[in-house]
C-alpha cells in the first residue's frame, strides 16, 4: 500500500507542477460535460408546439362545396378555419394545390395537405345511398429531414381526427338549423306527428273496405279453377291413345336411326382397313429396296427377315380374301372383286419372296431381276388398294344410304300424321293448365294480399297510436329544445363523444430531462476513454520504485483517473442540475450516480488500456459505439436488432442511465440499488480483467509498439 500511496503522490505532484497538465486535467473533466449540456438543451422540448410550430407545412383546400336541405356545407373551409387557429405545426396556407406540391420538392415545405374538390360530396354521399369515403391527399418530404415526417405524421393523423370532428359538427350543426328553420315556419314535430296519427287512422279504415272485396274475389276463383280441372282430365285421355301410337313410330325411327350409325361405322372400318393395306405396302416397299442394296444385305434379310415377312403377307391376303365375302353377301359386287383382285396380288408376292434364296456375287444379276419383278407386284398391288378407296367405300355407303333414306322417309310420314292429332290434345291441355295456374297463383295471391291487408290494418292502428301519445310526450318537447338552443352542445358531442382520461406516472416535464440520462452517461463514458488515451497508463520510471509489482503499478495510476472520473461526475450532474435545470426527484442520489458512473467507466477504459494498451483503446471506442446503438438511450431496445436485444443485460449504459431515470422521474422499488450494485460488479469485473491480462498480452502489446516504430508515423 505504501508504494501505491507514492504513485499517487508523485502524480498529484506532477499535475499540478505543469501547467499543460493543469489545462488538460480541466479539459478532460468539462469538455465532455459540454457534450452532454449542448444536447440536452438541443432536445429540451422537440416536440412542443413552439417548436414544432416552425415546421412548415402547407394547407390548400379546392373543395367545392355541397348542398343538403337548401343549405350550403364546405367541409374543406371548416378545415382550413380549424388549422389557422392551430399552431401545433407551421401551417401555411398557398393559393394552389401545385403551389403547395412544388413547395414540398422545393423542400419549402416538409409537407402539404390538400383537400380535393368533391370532398364536401363524397362526405354527404351517405345520403344518397353510395358510401364514398372522403379523402385528404397528404405529401411529404422525407428527404429533407429523418425526423420531420415523424412530426408531420403525427399532425396529419391529428388532422384526420380533427377533420372527422368537423365535419359531424358540421352535419350536427345544419340539422340543429334545420330544425329551427321547420319550427319557425309552423312545421314543429309535435303537430307533424298529430297530423301523420291521424291520415295513418284514416288508411287503416280504408283498409278494412279493401279486406272484404278480397274475400269474395277468392271464392269466385276457386269455383273457375274446379271447372278447368275437369276440362283437363277430359282431354287427357284423348291425348294418351295419341301418344301410344307415336311411341311406336318413334321405336322404328330409332331402329332406323341406329341403321344409319351402323352405316358410317361400316364405312369407316372399311377406310381403316384400305389404309392399312396401304401402309403395309409402302413398308413393304421400303424392306425389298433396302435388302436388295448389296449381296449382304441381301443374304441377311433372307436369313433372318423373310419368314417373318411371308406371314405378315399371307395374313393380309386372308384379310382381302374375306374383305371381299363380306362384300358380296351385301350385293357389292364391284368392290368384292376388287378386293379379290388385291388377294391374288398379295399371292404372287408371296410366291416370288418365297423363292429367294441366298447367293454369292456371281448371282446378284439375277436377283436385280427378281427384285424388279416383286416391285411391279407391289406397285400393281398399291394400285388396287387406291381403286378400292376411290370406289368402293363410296359405293358401300352410297347403296346402304339409299335403303336407309326411304326407310326415315316413311317413319317421318307416319309421325307428321300422328303428330298432327297430338299436337292439337297437347295444345290444348297446355292452354288449360296455364288458366288453372293462373287461377291457383291468383287465389293465393288474393290469400296472402288479404292477410297482408289485415296485419297492415292492426300494425297502422298501432301506429297511430303510437304517434299520438308521441305528438303529447314531454321527451319530444325536451329534444326539441335542445337541437334549437343548444345546437354547439350537441354537435360537440357528436363530434367527439368518447373522452380518453390519461394517467401519466412517473411524469416528465421536458423532452430534455427525459433524454438527460442518456446523454449525461454517454458525456462520461467519452471522458472516461479520452482519460486513458491522454493520460499515460504506464509508469514511465518503475526504477524509482523498487520491486514495483503489476496490481501495484495498476492501482497507483488508476487513482489519478479516478481523480478524473469523479470531477467530470460531480461537474455533470450539477451542470444538469443547476446550469440545464433538467427535472430531478432525488438530485442527492443523481449525483451519486454520477459519481459512481464516473469510478465505473474511467475503471472499464483503464483496465483494457493496462492490458491491452492500442487494443483497448480501439475496445473502448467499440464498446462505446454498440452501447450508443443498442443500450435503448433514444430508441426502446424491443424495437432494435436482436443482437443489440441479447447485448442488452451486459451493458453498462443500461444501469447507469436506469439509475439516473429512478432520480428523474421517480422510484420504484430497489431498482435504483440494483442498478448501482450492478455498476459495482462491473467495476469489479473490469479490475480483475485488466490485471488478469496483463501478463499474457505483455508480448502482443511490445510486437505491437516495436510495429508502430517501424511505421513512424503512429503514436
Amino acid at each position: 500500500m505504501r508504494t501505491i500511496a507514492k504513485i499517487l503522490r508523485t502524480d498529484l505532484r506532477r499535475m499540478t507542477a505543469s501547467v499543460i497538465a493543469i489545462v488538460t486535467l480541466m479539459g478532460l473533466c468539462i469538455i465532455p460535460c459540454l457534450y452532454a449540456w449542448f444536447n440536452i438543451f438541443s432536445n429540451w422540448s422537440p416536440y412542443d408546439s413552439e417548436a414544432t410550430g416552425r415546421i412548415r407545412v402547407a394547407v390548400v383546400s379546392s373543395d367545392q362545396g355541397a348542398e343538403l336541405l337548401g343549405l350550403q356545407i364546405n367541409v374543406g373551409d371548416k378545415i382550413i378555419e380549424a388549422l389557422q387557429s392551430n399552431d401545433s405545426i407551421g401551417w401555411e396556407f398557398p393559393d394552389s394545390a401545385d403551389a403547395a406540391l412544388e413547395g414540398v420538392r422545393a423542400s419549402d415545405y416538409y409537407a402539404a395537405l390538400i383537400v380535393p374538390e368533391d370532398f364536401t360530396a363524397h362526405a354527404l354521399s351517405f345520403l344518397s345511398g353510395e358510401l364514398q369515403n372522403p379523402q385528404l391527399q397528404y405529401y411529404e418530404n422525407e428527404k429533407k429531414n429523418a425526423i420531420a415526417p415523424k412530426i408531420t405524421g403525427k399532425a396529419k393523423t391529428a388532422v384526420q381526427e380533427q377533420v372527422n370532428a368537423a365535419f359531424v359538427e358540421t352535419i350536427a350543426t345544419y340539422v340543429s338549423k334545420a330544425s329551427t328553420v321547420l319550427s319557425a315556419s309552423g312545421h314543429d314535430p309535435q303537430t307533424v306527428l298529430r297530423t301523420l296519427s291521424t291520415q295513418t287512422q284514416q288508411l287503416s279504415d280504408r283498409l278494412s273496405d279493401a279486406d272484404s272485396v278480397l274475400a269474395a274475389a277468392s271464392d269466385l276463383t276457386a269455383a273457375a279453377d274446379q271447372l278447368i280441372g275437369l276440362s283437363q282430365t277430359l282431354v287427357g285421355d284423348a291425348a294418351n291413345v295419341t301418344q301410344a301410337g307415336g311411341s311406336v313410330i318413334g321405336s322404328a325411327g330409332e331402329t332406323i336411326s341406329d341403321a344409319d350409325s351402323a352405316v358410317g361405322e361400316t364405312a369407316a372400318a372399311l377406310r381403316r382397313l384400305v389404309a392399312e393395306f396401304d401402309a403395309d405396302l409402302q413398308d413393304l416397299t421400303g424392306v425389298v429396296t433396302s435388302a436388295f442394296t448389296d449381296v449382304d444385305c441381301y443374304n441377311d434379310f433372307v436369313s433372318n427377315d423373310l419368314d417373318s415377312r411371308l406371314r405378315l403377307i399371307s395374313a393380309r391376303r386372308d384379310s382381302a380374301l374375306t374383305a371381299a365375302a363380306d362384300l358380296k353377301a351385301l350385293g357389292l359386287d364391284v368392290p368384292a372383286d376388287a378386293f379379290t383382285r388385291l388377294a391374288e396380288r398379295y399371292g404372287k408376292i408371296y410366291d416370288r419372296l418365297a423363292r429367294l434364296e441366298t447367293v454369292t456375287e456371281d448371282g446378284w444379276d439375277g436377283v436385280q431381276t427378281v427384285r424388279q419383278a416383286i416391285l411391279d407386284e407391289i406397285h400393281d398391288a398399291q394400285q388396287t388398294v387406291t381403286d378400292i378407296a376411290q370406289t368402293g367405300t363410296d359405293a358401300l355407303e352410297s347403296k346402304l344410304r339409299r335403303a336407309i333414306g326411304a326407310a326415315q322417309s316413311a317413319v317421318r310420314a307416319a309421325e307428321a300424321s300422328l303428330a298432327g292429332m297430338g299436337g292439337g290434345f297437347e295444345t290444348l291441355v297446355g292452354v288449360l293448365g296455364r288458366y288453372g295456374a293462373a287461377l291457383d297463383a291468383l287465389q293465393g295471391g288474393l290469400t296472402d294480399t288479404a292477410q297482408a291487408v289485415g296485419d297492415l290494418q292492426e300494425r297502422l292502428a298501432t301506429v297511430s297510436g303510437l304517434l299520438e301519445r308521441l305528438s303529447e310526450s314531454e321527451l319530444l318537447e325536451r329534444l326539441t329544445g335542445v337541437l334549437t338552443d343548444d345546437a354547439a352542445l350537441i354537435a360537440d358531442y357528436l363530434a367527439s363523444p368518447v373522452r380518453m382520461d390519461t394517467q401519466v406516472l412517473y411524469e416528465v416535464r421536458e423532452y430534455g430531462s427525459a433524454m438527460a440520462p442518456f446523454y449525461t452517461v454517454l458525456a462520461q463514458w467519452v471522458g472516461a476513454l479520452l482519460a486513458a488515451v491522454l493520460l499515460k497508463v504506464r509508469i514511465k520510471h518503475p526504477e524509482q520504485y523498487p520491486g514495483l509489482r503489476p496490481w501495484q503499478s495498476f492501482f497507483g495510476r488508476y487513482g489519478l483517473f479516478l481523480f478524473v472520473g469523479l470531477a467530470q461526475g460531480l461537474i455533470v450532474s450539477l451542470g444538469d442540475l443547476v446550469y440545464v435545470g433538467v427535472q430531478c426527484l432525488h438530485p442527492v442520489r443523481f449525483v451519486l450516480a454520477a459519481c459512481l458512473n464516473g469510478v465505473c467507466f474511467t475503471m472499464i477504459n483503464y483496465a483494457l488500456v493496462f492490458a491491452l494498451e492500442s487494443i483497448g483503446q480501439a475496445l473502448g471506442v467499440i464498446v462505446l459505439v454498440v452501447q450508443v446503438a443498442g443500450s435503448g438511450g433514444t430508441y426502446p431496445v424491443e424495437v432494435l436488432p436482436r443482437v443489440f436485444q441479447k447485448l442488452y443485460p451486459a451493458m453498462p449504459f443500461r444501469y447507469a442511465m436506469d439509475a439516473m431515470r429512478e432520480c428523474v422521474a421517480g422510484m420504484y422499488g430497489n431498482t435504483y440499488a440494483k442498478c448501482m450494485g450492478a455498476l459495482v460488479l462491473f467495476t469489479l469485473g473490469a479490475m480483475g480483467l485488466g490485471l488478469a491480462l496483463y501478463w499474457p498480452a505483455k508480448w502482443l502489446n511490445r510486437l505491437i509498439s516495436e510495429s508502430k516504430e517501424k511505421s513512424e508515423i503512429m503514436l
